[in-house]
């Protein structure tokens, strides 16, 4: 899994102190104009801030869901080749044999954990967004 699908550089560029100044001098100039309270400002912001994070949970979600469906289709095959492997073992009762059906039976229970784990984070995920709407329109 790639780092840079984790949502890094907006996390990155989102602390650096460019964005810090900005908000700053923004919040300044909100403070000299009559009119404008600082804190409807900062509820924009937030909102904005909200909604660029559903986005980036609605994009990280889709990926994750369509490396669900590879996985479920992998695992599939795996699933095929383990239990031909058994039989076949079964049938030719030689250690070569067995050592093969235990071989494909780990590789697809490797995937079974991988699918297992895009299974959880995308559950993660999911609460995740219900959190950001339930702030966002709560």
């Amino acid at each position: 899994m790639s780092f840079r699908t984790v949502g890094f550089e907006p996390t990155l560029y989102a602390c650096s102190s460019t964005a810090a100044k900005l908000f700053q001098s923004s919040n300044h100039r909100d403070h000299q104009r009559p009119g404008v309270h600082p804190a409807s400002r900062l509820a924009r912001m937030s909102r904005s801030l909200l909604e660029r994070r559903l986005s980036e949970v609605a994009s990280r979600l889709t990926e994750l869901r369509r490396d669900l469906a590879v996985a479920d289709e992998q695992l599939a095959v795996l699933d095929d080749m383990a239990d031909d492997a058994r039989l076949r073992s079964l049938v030719s009762e030689t250690p070569l044999a067995g050592q093969d059906m235990r071989s494909t039976q780990r590789h697809a229970d490797a995937m079974r954990r991988h699918r297992a784990d895009l299974a959880a984070e995308i559950s993660e995920l999911e609460r995740s967004q219900d959190d950001l709407l339930d702030r966002m329109f709560g």
